[in-house]
């Protein structure tokens, strides 16, 4: 189950999402990605707290991105989770969300 937070700071929104993000709950993401480009110029996505995420789900993040770059808005994907990185890099998108990704490289197996 996806659970969304907004916080609203004068132009600028932070948008925490929270849980399972599927194609049960894309509508629900695209409408207040979509309402928070139209009210903000300035927008921050928190993406740690996903455990689940599907294509549906990259769908709209991606689109969401792309609207923000054409209303001239900034929309900035950040504190991606394991499950965000893993399929982004399944679909090789990485770069389509170049947004601050932490750094796994110098992550040791022991």
């Amino acid at each position: 189950m996806m659970h969304v937070d907004i916080e609203e700071l004068n132009n600028f929104c932070i948008v925490e999402v929270k849980g399972g993000v599927t194609l049960s709950y894309a509508s629900e993401l695209k409408e207040v990605l979509l309402e928070s480009i139209a009210n903000h110029p300035d927008i921050e996505v928190r993406l740690h707290d996903i455990n689940e995420i599907d294509t549906a789900a990259i769908q709209t993040l991606w689109l969401a991105k792309r609207e923000a770059r054409q209303a001239n808005k900034t929309l900035r994907y950040v504190d991606h989770s394991p499950a965000v990185i893993e399929l982004l890099q399944i679909y090789n998108l990485i770069e389509e969300f170049a947004d601050p990704l932490p750094d796994n490289s110098n992550s040791e197996e022991g």
